[in-house]
């Protein structure tokens, strides 16, 4: 029985095999129909942002080579030097305004406020000053100096960075214009 059922089985196959029209590997389609792309298509060049310009401005390190499209610019600290003014004034300012106000005074003692920086600590021994008064007429006079501080050193230690070498120029053109000779002068900053 067994026999009967194998060349049964066999047989079957083999017929299933023949009638079928094309054979049970992958074929593509026709080729009358037209096939799709396998991926969608990219958007065109002009549709992508362009690249982001690079800094404007770099920190300079002392020793390192400067990079192309570069060059290096020194400059003030001027952060320094007009937060050095700004708080000078200020606190001489105060100072002034204490001592004119205290001169109109007869027998006033706050003369030495006049003086800008050392003033305040004439003015402890001037005004006989205790606690507070100690206190404040030297933070008065600490404050002062440090406005004069931060000037001195915006001005004595420049900055230095790279700029980029499109940034920051200034051209010089000549000009006529109904028989007057000139100049334009262009810029960015």
């Amino acid at each position: 029985m067994r026999p009967l059922r194998s060349v049964c089985a066999a047989a079957s196959i083999a017929a299933c095999l023949l009638m079928c029209p094309r054979s049970f590997a992958q074929v593509g389609p026709p080729p009358s129909e037209a096939q799709p792309p396998p991926y969608p298509t990219p958007p065109p060049a002009a549709a992508y942002p362009a690249a982001p310009p690079p800094p404007a401005v770099l920190d300079y390190d002392e020793g390192q080579p400067i990079p192309a499209g570069y060059h290096l610019v020194v400059k003030p600290r001027t952060e320094m030097i007009w937060g050095g003014i700004a708080f000078f004034g200020l606190t001489y300012g105060i100072a002034l305004y204490v001592a004119s106000v205290g001169s109109a005074i007869k027998d006033s003692k706050t003369g030495s406020l006049f003086i800008p920086v050392a003033g305040p600590f004439l003015a402890i021994n001037d005004l006989d000053a205790k606690g507070a008064g100690t206190f404040w007429l030297s933070v008065w006079g600490i404050a002062q100096g440090a406005g004069v501080v931060a000037t001195i050193y915006g001005l004595t230690s420049p900055k230095k960075a790279l700029w980029r070498n499109d940034i920051g120029r200034i051209d010089f053109a000549p000009v006529t214009a109904t028989g007057a000779p000139g100049l334009t002068v262009m810029g960015s900053f």
